[in-house]
């Protein structure tokens, strides 16, 4: 016996081989963000801002802060210590 037209015999006929959703069940949620790094977020967000992003060494340096660790790792005293390097840095 031959399967109908239309790819019902592969699962519906979903994009990349995956079945389709069960009717009534959830959706599925979407993939979480990508964490970035606190030099990585730092680039991104003084991008055009050529004065900080050319400083940003010496900014983690001066806050003694590892710009590999991620924002979520930071404690308040930490964040604290980066926006007065930051101010430091603009006086300078």
């Amino acid at each position: 016996r031959r399967a109908p037209a239309g790819g019902a015999a592969r699962g519906g006929g979903g994009a990349g081989g995956a079945p389709p959703p069960r009717p009534g069940a959830p959706p599925r949620p979407p993939p979480p963000p990508r964490r970035k790094t606190l030099a990585n977020s730092c680039k991104t967000y003084f991008a055009g801002r050529s004065p900080v992003q050319q400083q940003l060494p010496r900014l983690f340096a001066r806050a003694a802060i590892d710009p590999r660790l991620r924002g979520e790792a930071l404690s308040k005293e930490d964040f604290l210590a980066l926006g007065q390097a930051l101010l430091a840095l603009g006086e300078a």
